[in-house]
């Protein structure tokens, strides 16, 4: 069946000599991520950031949220726990 699909799409060789397709790598990552911020536990937000950012900027993305703030209410968190890329656990 893919030998005839082959042929109707116009091409005149077999499919079975035909090299395999490529691919760009670089095209198969996302540009951005989504990171869950559990507080206390519970997802509370979630942040959208550039694939390759540092730590640094996710916590500090994290922190800046406003449902984050909203929630800590003014308070420093007494620890921020964090795993790059998959998620920012705030312990208000």
């Amino acid at each position: 069946m893919a030998e005839e699909l082959w042929e109707a799409l116009g091409h005149a060789g077999t499919l079975a000599y035909e090299p395999w397709p490529g691919y760009d790598e670089a095209l198969t990552r996302d540009a951005t991520i989504e990171v869950p911020v559990p507080i206390d536990g519970k997802v509370r937000s979630r942040i959208t950031l550039p694939a390759d950012a540092d730590r640094a900027a996710i916590e500090s993305a994290a922190l800046a949220d406003t449902r984050v703030r909203e929630l800590l209410a003014g308070r420093a968190p007494k620890k921020v726990i964090m795993v790059p890329g998959r998620l920012v656990n705030i312990v208000g």
